[in-house]
């Protein structure tokens, strides 16, 4: 029941594509019987949020014959935080903070840096569970660790998602 878009891009095997005014595609010449992969070009999306369902879809035809391949988009959610030091109580903005959305069900990660502000911005973040990694390397170098679990959900139909993320001193060892 979901309308088709026109004008998107898609890849197919060697051939691109491109979708007509109502979101169909034809794909002519494919060799019978061998999966031919199939995907959504990024670039040609209208609104940079939509994001395709999956990398990449495989089907296979007959000789002569035709089948309905539906290619679906997510809308994606905007993701923007911040990334303090704690210490004694004050919160100090930190810039060039190395960061990774990691998604626990398998799906696309995103990675980004912070800015002087200590502020971070993720457009079209698939909606999900995310576990907020900084790179440990990083942290090492600068004695601190994330405090708290770090887990974020990006539900579905949100318009943004704030995260807010804090570093603190790595304590003597014992």
């Amino acid at each position: 029941g979901e309308h088709g878009l026109p004008g998107v891009r898609l890849v197919a095997g060697a051939q691109v594509v491109e979708t007509d005014d109502y979101g169909r595609y034809s794909v002519w010449s494919l060799t019978p019987f061998e999966a031919t992969d199939l995907a959504v070009d990024p670039a040609s999306l209208r609104d940079p949020r939509w994001l395709p369902a999956f990398d990449r879809a495989a089907a296979a035809v007959s000789p002569n014959g035709f089948r309905r391949i539906d290619l679906p988009l997510l809308e994606g959610v905007e993701v923007e935080g911040r990334v303090r030091t704690r210490d004694a109580g004050a919160h100090h903005p930190t810039g060039a903070v190395p960061l990774r959305l990691l998604s626990e069900s398998g799906g696309a990660d995103h990675a980004a840096r912070t800015f002087h502000d200590g502020e971070f911005y993720l457009l079209a973040v698939a909606p999900g569970r995310y576990r907020v990694e900084v790179e440990p390397r990083w942290l090492a170098a600068r004695g601190l660790r994330v405090a708290g679990e770090g887990g974020v959900e990006v539900p579905a139909g949100a318009e943004r998602v704030q995260v807010t993320v804090d570093l603190v001193a790595v304590g003597p060892a014992r």
